[in-house]
């Protein structure tokens, strides 16, 4: 492997852990929120970035309520839309 190839795969190492420590930051302050509060903030992103909301959610109970609250909040503007 050249030196090349090697910053390149240590780059996309470092990368790779900086995005499972920021979900991780992420889910954290996400279930700390009252679910009234994770709603609000939750309803500043997009449709596409809600999706992600719901893939970091490991199956516990706390990520569950993540999931359903970026569920509610596009169903609701499905309806919204609709209307």
């Amino acid at each position: 492997m050249t030196n090349r190839e090697k910053e390149y795969h240590e780059t996309l190492k470092n990368f790779d852990d900086a995005y499972e420590i920021m979900q991780l930051k992420m889910r954290r302050a996400l279930v700390e929120m009252s679910p009234e509060k994770r709603k609000e903030s939750l309803e500043e992103f997009s449709d596409e970035d809600l999706d992600w909301f719901c893939n970091i959610a490991a199956p516990q109970h706390e990520d569950y309520e993540i999931c359903q609250a970026v569920k509610d909040i596009i169903d609701q503007r499905k309806k919204e839309k609709l209307d």
